[in-house]
């Protein structure tokens, strides 16, 4: 709020234009109606004796048993064959004559080009509001988006392309089975190698490609029961906790791809905004799960 107050006295100070003047007025407003609604919430809720802030590390995060999960692909699973398509908070699932990976890489890139377009078309005052303090470049990034093409490119076929640029700036190799990391994925792919949104695809199944510098991520699952079951050994699972997955595989099944969006990340790169923290709509704090 001192932010928003300094921003506002040095706009009259230096005569600047009345819209700006007008803009910063009307944000510190919004902020004071805010501050005012958060500290009558406080002030309402009941009062109890219970600590939950004191939770020790080596108890766990959460004060109480709090079971997550990242997605609810596998539960999904038992209504895919007999509906066809499925969809549940993002995560899309399809059964089609073309590979399901491929057809899932083609749903992801017209996805995120419709929503870059939305945001054009329907954003205007807020994308100009974002030009004029944040990044006066992001109309036409987005614009840019929805004309570009994708370049898709197998998991080796990237390693080998970083390889020929880090040769000449890295002590160390890059070996086949490294996580690419956010500055390989969007600085050297995106940025400076290929120019343009890029597709990782293949990737080893030791290396996990979430949260790392990209927008969308996806995979296609394993329908067959033999190579499943193999893998639960693998790991070292308890077999029992899924035999009602394997049962979706035990007398045959379709094959089938989903990927998922990360929505904060979406709102960073549509606004220009740098820190995640800035675009979460709810907060998270250590002790407290019942947001």
């Amino acid at each position: 709020m001192s932010l928003a107050i300094s921003q506002q006295q040095e706009l009259k100070r230096t005569d600047s234009n009345k819209e700006a003047v007008a803009a910063a007025t009307q944000d510190l407003k919004k902020a004071n109606e805010l501050a005012s609604q958060c500290e009558a919430r406080e002030k309402s809720k009941p009062k109890t004796s219970q600590k939950v802030d004191n939770v020790k590390s080596s108890e766990g995060y959460f004060s109480s048993p709090t079971y997550l999960t990242s997605s609810g692909r596998m539960h999904l699973e038992a209504t895919l064959a007999p509906l066809e398509m499925c969809t549940h908070s993002g995560h899309d699932f399809k059964q089609g004559k073309e590979s399901p990976q491929n057809e899932a890489i083609n749903c992801a890139g017209d996805f995120l080009k419709s929503l870059c377009k939305w945001v054009v078309e329907n954003c205007s005052e807020d994308m100009k509001f974002l030009s004029q303090r944040i990044d006066k470049t992001r109309t036409e990034r987005l614009q840019s988006m929805v004309l570009s093409t994708f370049e898709r490119v197998s998991y080796t076929e990237a390693l080998d392309a970083l390889k020929k640029v880090t040769e000449k700036t890295k002590d160390t190799k890059i070996e086949w089975g490294a996580a690419l990391t956010e500055a390989d994925l969007r600085y050297l792919l995106a940025d400076e190698i290929y120019k343009k949104p890029v597709i990782v695809y293949n990737y080893p199944k030791e290396t996990k490609p979430f949260y790392a510098g990209r927008l969308i991520s996806g995979s296609q699952n394993e329908e067959r029961i033999n190579v499943l079951t193999t893998r639960v050994k693998e790991l070292g699972l308890a077999a029992q906790q899924y035999e009602w997955y394997l049962d979706l595989r035990r007398h045959g099944t379709v094959k089938h791809s989903g990927f998922n969006l990360e929505f904060d990340h979406m709102v960073l790169f549509a606004t220009g905004l740098n820190d995640v923290r800035d675009v979460i709509p709810f907060p998270r704090s250590r002790g407290k799960a019942n947001y």
